[in-house]
């Protein structure tokens, strides 16, 4: 495949996923709110980074049950930040 066909591939695909997007094909996360005030801030990340890095089963801050808060955990919670 040359450089031209694989670009409008990227492309196709970046504007299909973006038009499901737009007409709500493509759910949200779920809102991290640990502290159950029904937004996610500063007070829900500092219960994430208390088990930064942990391993374990019902982790405060594992939002995608993956048994660890890590990297995806905190992309899920930026995703929702002050929402």
């Amino acid at each position: 495949m040359n450089n031209r066909k694989a670009f409008l591939l990227v492309v196709g695909v970046y504007l299909g996923v973006c038009g499901l997007a737009l007409a709500g094909g493509v759910p949200e996360p779920n809102q991290p709110n640990l502290n159950n005030d029904d937004i996610s801030d500063f007070y829900d990340f500092a219960i994430m980074a208390n088990n930064w890095q942990q391993s374990g089963i019902g982790l405060a801050g594992d939002f995608d049950d993956s048994n660890a808060v890590d990297i995806d955990d905190l992309i899920e919670f930026c995703w929702s930040w002050l929402k």
